[in-house]
């Protein structure tokens, strides 16, 4: 529960943290937006645009603003489910999320450990490990139905004719064996430990499927870590690329600086998105494995022979 929780909380922090990185970008893609229609609405009154540029730049515009009314949106409902997690009222956060902040980096390297230790921190793989063990444990107790039980019974007491009770010849005692087998029930010791293996089998089954199920919970949040952070790579050189082209677009018409900056900025959105889904991926791989791991500390570099 500890780990869910915890998990919980990071997933919301971080998906709110991008959603504020891309709530900048909207407003900068907006305010381009703007600029775009002013200068078509500038370039129709002048008899040089026509009402088609127009009608495209007021769409642009408009979706840009909608897509920031929806940012705000999810914004607020991220922080007051952050707010109720942490056992504070809704909006009580809102003083210390409001304001935007970086999105959390995953490390350059990660030590996930063996598999061997995530069977151990994994309470699902532990608690069906216990219930194999007991109900293999209860196998044991039906079939010791089947043999004999020994008892040596005993007994102390006193007897007088009087009420004179001192003597120590009116003390009495009785030790005996007892015996308790089961010969004749009918065949229902056997059935008790055939239904008792049949027990045992299901919860060997349900511990395998456990297993089986925490193994491709791992390797789906390592296979979706790796690929994402090549994703997130390619993204930013994309946008730098698009950057590049801006800055190269100054000596073309004011129009097509803006459409390339307004391109610029979609592409900074799918970074910054991207950006989060990489920190999103880690704290999944984090609650699949159960934590108990850290980054991998940066190795020293070794001197070469000639700087030594």
């Amino acid at each position: 529960m500890l780990v869910s929780v915890l998990a919980e909380v990071a997933l919301n922090y971080i998906e709110l943290r991008t959603l504020q990185q891309r709530h900048l970008v909207a407003v900068a893609n907006r305010d381009a937006q703007q600029c775009t229609l002013e200068l078509v609405q500038a370039k129709l009154a002048a008899g040089a645009g026509t009402a088609l540029d127009v009608d495209r730049a007021q769409s642009g515009l408009e979706q840009s603003r909608a897509q920031i009314h929806l940012l705000n949106q999810n914004m607020g409902r991220l922080q007051n489910h952050l707010a109720v997690l942490v056992g504070a009222p809704p909006g009580a956060l809102a003083d210390v999320l409001g304001a935007a902040a970086p999105t959390p980096e995953p490390p350059v390297h990660l030590a996930v450990g063996v598999p061997a230790e995530m069977l151990r921190r994994r309470p699902d793989i532990r608690r069906a490990e216990r219930r194999l063990a007991a109900e293999t444990a209860r196998i044991g107790v039906a079939e010791a139905e089947l043999y004999p039980k020994f008892a040596l019974n005993g007994s102390i007491g006193l007897e007088a004719l009087s009420l004179s009770l001192s003597d120590t010849d009116q003390r009495t005692f009785g030790i005996g064996p007892a015996l308790q087998w089961k010969l004749f029930d009918g065949g229902r010791t056997r059935q008790r430990i055939a239904i008792q293996k049949a027990v045992q089998e299901e919860a060997m089954i349900h511990y395998e499927a456990t297993l089986l199920r925490a193994l491709e919970a791992v390797e789906d949040a390592l296979i979706a870590f790796t690929e994402e952070r090549l994703r997130s790579a390619a993204l930013e050189r994309a946008a730098a690329t698009v950057a590049m082209a801006c800055y190269e677009a100054g000596a073309s018409s004011f129009l097509e600086v803006l459409e390339a900056r307004r391109t610029a900025l979609s592409a900074h959105d799918q970074a910054r998105s991207s950006q989060g889904e990489l920190a999103l991926h880690l704290v999944r791989l984090y609650k699949a494995l159960g934590g108990g791991w850290t980054p991998v500390p940066p190795v020293p570099a070794t001197p070469s022979p000639e700087t030594a």
